[in-house]
């Protein structure tokens, strides 16, 4: 079975409309944003396991970032391995080695920051198919130049 939990400052909530993420995060920027960086997670779990990963954080002036997770279990002659692999939407790959103090000392890069409007194509594609939106450009999260950062 699978289910969709978003974490916001509060307890976790089951998300079974897309619209509550939207009114949260888009439509209340402003107000998610106001204490630094407004943060938050959208985790899918299957079979009580978090398969995948959505997070995003809000900082005022800058718009949102995205940073998807896909978090996989596999075999080895050692047993169980977990491993994971991380994609950073880019919004401007020009600007990804500036960076900004997101929340005391956390630095991001400029070029990783979304206006709230398209950063919602990835969040709402994300809640829809736990895939990454098409319609963002995604990369790996090693591919950072060495002069910018991701949180």
């Amino acid at each position: 079975m699978k289910k969709i939990l978003f974490e916001a400052m509060d307890k976790p909530i089951e998300i079974t409309d897309p619209s509550v993420v939207y009114d949260t995060v888009i439509k209340n920027y402003d107000i998610f944003s106001t204490n630094g960086c407004g943060c938050a997670v959208l985790n899918i779990w299957e079979n009580d396991v978090n398969t995948r990963s959505l997070r995003f954080g809000t900082v005022k002036g800058y718009g949102i970032y995205l940073t998807h997770e896909i978090n996989y279990k596999k075999m080895s002659l050692i047993g169980e391995i977990s491993a994971e692999q991380t994609h950073l939407a880019v919004y401007d790959k020009t600007k990804l080695e500036e960076v900004i103090d997101v929340d005391d000392e956390i630095y991001a890069s400029v070029g990783l920051f979304f206006p709230p409007e398209i950063a919602w194509k990835g969040i709402k594609e994300f809640i829809v198919s736990g895939g990454m939106s098409l319609d963002i450009e995604w990369i790996l999260a090693e591919s950072i130049p060495e002069k910018g950062n991701w949180c």
